[in-house]
């Protein structure tokens, strides 16, 4: 599916409209690429669908990592809420270890 991992962008519908009021059905695309994104906290490369005001939102919140553990569920997409639950379980596990 074309999903924003971080920002839920996805293909919305709508109209054509001509100068004679003719209305054709179009469709509007997000800003979508598919980029690898290093997660600092399991040293692993994942790769991920990003709209660009995505990955302006993930700098701001320090990278990857930082801006699923600061997310909340609620607005997180469904493939977001799965790499946040392998990050909390690999922070568990660390933390059983030390």
């Amino acid at each position: 599916m074309r999903i924003c991992l971080v920002t839920g962008h996805r293909v919305q519908h709508g109209h054509n409209v001509s100068h004679a009021n003719n209305k054709t059905k179009r469709l509007f695309l997000p800003n979508l690429h598919s980029k690898n994104v290093v997660s600092e906290i399991r040293k692993k490369e994942i790769k991920i669908l990003i709209s660009h005001r995505g990955e302006r939102t993930m700098t701001k919140y320090g990278g990857f990592d930082q801006f699923l553990l600061n997310a909340k569920n609620r607005k997180l997409t469904v493939d977001a809420k799965e790499q946040k639950r392998k990050l909390q379980k690999y922070l568990k596990k660390q933390a059983k270890k030390a």
